[in-house]
């Protein structure tokens, strides 16, 4: 079943000027008897790459006879949620004939052209050396930390000498300067490598309440990336490089606001060093619109995974019995049973906070807020960061002296060493700050639901 949006058709598509610059190299000024050339988008958030891509790719296998079009990203998952979405978009109701492979994300046209989706997240670079592309589109080229695919999609483009197109164009959001992308292609000076640069003001059919959000969103560094398009450092060794201790962690103990829901943040694991980590906080907003603040003001860490021992090390510290309601926050996957229990890791918190009693005798109010799936790693990141330190300068989230494991793991969480973008779970601070970020995310959520904004579907 096709999908209907307000993605353009290729035949409606009416470019913009950056994006009429793009397609006029590659339909004009493009040498095909020079070799393979490589184009790089380097664009902001909104600066329209996608459609780009999908245009491209269409427009290649529509216009060449048994053309065969590569289009590539990191997951597989990721790559037909954008870029197979976005062509499926642009072909809808367009009378052409054509057929979508949904467990492949390949696509069949009637004059024998192919577009086909490959990903290489699982390191095995032999399947793409087995096509021959007349032409490739790789989306979100920065996510990826080796340039090992890039090479050997470039030996495997320009197989196809009837097709005169031969291109490997990529999309990115701008990156650090000492990515491999940068070196490569910003500042190549190869006659076949040509760098085109957007940012978000050039969408003019962008709203500007979206353009806002987004400024109040990012810290200052990302902002200079992701809305005007800069290649800047930003220090790269941490995950939460906007936590400054100085600002954001507070020396003493929190007063606990009654008026204000008691928040527990859940991460679950499984493995030596890796601990059940539960911390709390208390969200507090002006009005349901807001950004508000957080208050990172207790922890209970549990060697031995175990849900109970977290929740009766709550208990018998009273924490349980502050405030009138109790919302949970945490890691999506702990809807999932597993071999350890019958039971999901929610079905014990909920069982034990039913029955558990404050000391006054009365019951728990409590609900479980939990989206069905995580945000995306980075998002959950840059929120979180713009929450420490926002593009206005604003700091929104504070960490107190009870909470000394989360205070670690803001300043020293770092990503792995390897080409995937994954943090560093074996230390044991990490968890904590996984913990924390869920609920960071999922309360942004909810306030741009209220928003009607639509910024994020992750929840399903």
């Amino acid at each position: 079943m096709e999908i209907i949006s307000s993605t353009p058709t290729f035949k409606e598509f009416d470019p913009l000027p950056k994006q009429l610059e793009i397609l006029q190299y590659i339909k004009g000024d493009l040498d095909p008897d020079n070799g393979t050339h490589e184009v790089l988008l380097s664009g902001s958030v909104g600066s329209a790459k996608s459609i780009v891509l999908a245009h491209l790719a269409v427009t290649h296998c529509l216009e060449y006879s048994n053309a065969n079009f590569g289009i590539g990203r990191l997951a597989l998952p990721d790559l037909k949620e954008t870029l197979c979405k976005k062509i499926r978009e642009h072909l809808f109701n367009t009378g052409v004939t054509y057929r979508y492979q949904e467990t492949t994300g390949d696509f069949r046209f009637g004059n024998g052209s192919r577009i086909e989706a490959v990903s290489w997240a699982d390191g095995n670079l032999s399947k793409l050396g087995s096509h021959e592309y007349s032409g490739f589109a790789i989306e979100e080229l920065t996510e990826n930390k080796e340039a090992d695919f890039y090479e050997v999609i470039l030996q495997r483009t320009n197989r196809l000498p009837h097709v005169k197109e031969p291109f490997v164009i990529s999309a990115t959001n701008p990156n650090s300067p000492r990515h491999w992308a940068y070196k490569k292609l910003v500042q190549s000076n190869s006659p076949r490598v040509k760098t085109f640069f957007s940012n978000t003001f050039d969408n003019p059919y962008l709203p500007r309440a979206y353009i806002d959000s987004l400024i109040e969103r990012l810290d200052p560094k990302m902002a200079r990336r992701m809305i005007y398009g800069e290649w800047i450092e930003i220090d790269q060794e941490r995950v939460y490089y906007a936590y400054d201790a100085d600002h954001n962690y507070i020396k003493g103990k929190y007063k606990f606001n009654e008026r204000l829901p008691l928040r527990l943040h859940f991460d679950f694991n499984i493995g030596e060093g890796k601990p059940l980590s539960m911390v709390c906080s208390q969200f507090e907003s002006i009005n349901a619109q807001e950004m508000g603040v957080w208050h990172f003001f207790d922890e209970v860490i549990v060697d031995g995974q175990r849900t109970l021992d977290c929740l009766e090390e709550a208990g018998g510290r009273g924490i349980l019995d502050q405030g009138t309601q109790i919302i949970i926050h945490g890691d999506a996957t702990g809807r999932s049973r597993d071999t350890r229990n019958i039971h999901s890791d929610y079905d014990l918190i909920e069982k034990f906070l039913s029955n558990y009693k404050k000391k006054n005798g009365q019951k728990l109010n409590f609900k479980i807020q939990v989206p069905r799936a995580n945000p995306p790693l980075r998002e959950r990141h840059n929120i979180t960061n713009a929450y420490m330190t926002g593009a206005n300068g604003a700091r929104r989230l504070f960490v107190y002296e009870g909470c000394p494991t989360l205070d670690e793991g803001f300043r020293l969480t770092a990503l792995r060493s390897g080409g995937q973008y994954l943090e560093d779970d074996r230390p044991r601070y990490q968890h904590c700050t996984t913990a924390a970020s869920y609920g960071v995310m999922d309360e942004w959520f909810e306030i741009n639901s209220r928003r009607s904004s639509g910024v994020y579907s992750y929840r399903g």
